[in-house]
């Protein structure tokens, strides 16, 4: 590790050499696999500490093509590359990590962390029950902002101590509190990474899979996968390509678009963010629909990461907000911009109305994506449908409050599968204008709901209010 970087920055050795990081730079220094700041790329890659001037780090790295970081200093990289039986020497490497700070501060929490976790009773002295136990430790990391990997921690509590199904259910029946509601999403992926380990099976996992926090159970078993099988030297490609399987496959459509969703979602956790990697792997499946729908999964990874909110893609630049849509093929714009729009709001700190004027500096074609987009986020944003409609209505037309109103319906119908009364309420509870198009959406949207079209329009038939249902039941197609 040398001033500014990693001397060389790749390196190949054989799976018999001991690779060794010496520090020759003036401040402490981390070598780690990736994925920052979690280190699961490799986990045994990592020194679990900074280093300082002078001390070095060694390790036997198993075969694989391992790319790594600065800890502190993740945009610092290197990839080492370690294969079979190779007359390769060995090789000494340089590497740049964070401050010794850092170290003590993530001891500190670590410390904290295994105190919270064996604290089973209130305050008071009382017991708690499993769903008051779980809402005390999804609290714990919505209060800390879910630094220092809280969730994935919270979440190998979880999957050890009820399994995958019994913690969807704990979440499902709790999901009006916002300590579960506003991140839950992200404890199901890892919940369902953890399944996959158990299992070894995708197949297995989606079978105790629901819709619970927006479907992140669906995602996490294909990030597990797609790891094991790239560590294993595998053609990811191929099984990127058939992993889904066919439409017929399924009970209901939402299921497999959740996984076509979630393959842009595992292509990002194995690249580690890299964007054109990730979609060349989408490009690997052959119906156009399903390419933009993992296309979908890059670039909400991108735009706000499902598992590292602290640490946003590295395809965006706040000095140029339409990156990197406005540098990519054609074919991925409509996606890129529909879910850039999730950008937009982090970086107006979810002023909505600053977030549509970024909407309108996006090419004319795609500002209905973009609008749309402000719609579904606000399902993730508050569980106040008031809030929800009144944002929309900060839009800056009638053309795009209704844009927006029905992207809130689009995101309940995946979020809230088989809630017609949710989606009903909503739609009466806007001005008369409104109503007609978030019907309509709530038609178009249950058809995921099932594969059979009257099964669809069975649904639409819930409705109290008769004109609605059959407005519902007009826009199933």
């Amino acid at each position: 590790m040398v001033p500014g970087g990693f001397e060389p920055k790749t390196v190949e050795v054989d799976e018999n050499s001991t690779v060794t990081f010496l520090n020759q730079d003036k401040i402490a220094r981390w070598p780690a696999s990736n994925l920052h700041p979690t280190h699961d790329l490799y986990p045994g890659f990592d020194p679990k500490k900074g280093l300082n001037p002078g001390e070095s780090w060694s390790f036997k790295p198993k075969v694989g093509s391992w790319k790594y970081h600065d800890h502190e200093n993740p945009h610092i990289r290197g990839v080492l590359n370690v294969v079979p039986e190779a007359e390769t020497s060995k090789k000494l490497l340089s590497t740049n990590t964070g401050g010794v700070e850092s170290a003590l501060f993530k001891n500190f929490f670590n410390s904290l962390w295994k105190r919270v976790r064996l604290f089973v009773t209130s305050p008071s002295g009382e017991v708690l029950d499993d769903s008051q136990y779980v809402r005390s430790q999804m609290k714990v990391c919505l209060d800390s902002g879910g630094k220092d990997d809280c969730y994935k921690k919270v979440s190998q509590d979880f999957s050890e101590k009820y399994g995958l199904v019994k913690t969807l259910g704990i979440f499902a029946a709790n999901e009006n509190y916002p300590e579960i509601y506003s991140r839950c999403h992200e404890a199901t992926h890892y919940l369902s990474r953890n399944e996959f380990q158990k299992t070894k099976s995708v197949a297995q996992v989606y079978a105790q899979c629901d819709s619970t926090c927006h479907g992140g159970c669906y995602h996490g078993a294909l990030e597990a996968y797609l790891k094991e099988k790239r560590e294993a030297f595998e053609d990811i490609g191929k099984a990127f390509g058939e992993i889904c399987g066919r439409p017929e496959d399924y009970d209901k459509l939402l299921v497999i678009n959740e996984c076509h969703h979630g393959l842009g979602h595992a292509a990002m956790f194995v690249y580690d963010m890299e964007v054109p990697e990730s979609l060349a792997l989408c490009d690997s499946l052959k119906a156009r629909a399903d390419q933009e729908r993992c296309y979908s999964g890059v670039f909400m990874e991108n735009s706000s990461s499902s598992t590292n909110n602290d640490h946003p893609g590295r395809w965006v630049k706040k000095e140029d907000p339409l990156f990197p849509c406005n540098s990519l093929g054609q074919k991925y714009a409509k996606i890129c911009y529909r879910y850039q729009s999730s950008y937009f709001a982090l970086i107006a700190n979810h002023d909505w109305e600053k977030t549509a004027d970024l909407c309108l500096r996006v090419p004319k074609e795609y500002q209905d994506d973009c609008v749309r987009t402000i719609g579904t986020n606000q399902v993730g944003f508050t569980q106040n449908t008031e809030v929800m409609r009144k944002n929309c209505l900060l839009m800056p037309t009638d053309h795009f409050q209704e844009t927006c109103l029905t992207g809130v319906i689009s995101s309940f119908a995946y979020r809230f599968v088989g809630d017609i009364s949710r989606m009903e309420s909503f739609c009466l509870s806007l001005e008369n204008k409104f109503q007609e198009a978030c019907v309509r959406q709530v038609g178009a949207s249950v058809i995921d709901w099932s594969k059979d079209k009257k099964e669809a329009q069975g649904w639409c038939e819930k409705f109290v209010d008769s004109g609605l249902s059959y407005l519902c039941k007009s826009a199933v197609i």
